[in-house]
């Protein structure tokens, strides 16, 4: 079983905490809900540079942050772990910790 990175988590607990079903967010960013599942469990890569914007405008979160975890959980495995790690620390530290996980 595939584990959600920190995207996919904060995209999850952003909609949920706007009492947001998968259905919701779909159709609000023009996707599908079975896409946005897949992202928020981490079985689909993080959207990409074109929808993020658009998602972050939804789910009313700072594009930057969604635009760093998305290329970071994307960056090639060999790297991945501490881009993503060195993403966390940076948006925790500007954002908060509690808000990503």
């Amino acid at each position: 079983m595939k584990r959600p990175g920190v995207f996919g988590n904060l995209v999850r607990r952003r909609r949920q905490m706007m009492e947001m079903t998968l259905d919701d967010l779909a159709k609000k960013c023009g996707t599908t809900k079975s896409y946005v599942s897949g992202v928020e469990s981490g079985y689909t890569r993080p959207f990409g540079p074109k929808k993020v914007p658009k998602v972050a405008a939804v789910l009313g979160i700072d594009v930057r942050v969604l635009l760093i975890l998305s290329w970071a959980e994307k960056a090639p495995k060999i790297v991945r772990d501490e881009v993503v790690g060195m993403c966390f620390d940076w948006i925790s530290g500007h954002y908060g910790k509690k808000n990503l996980v």
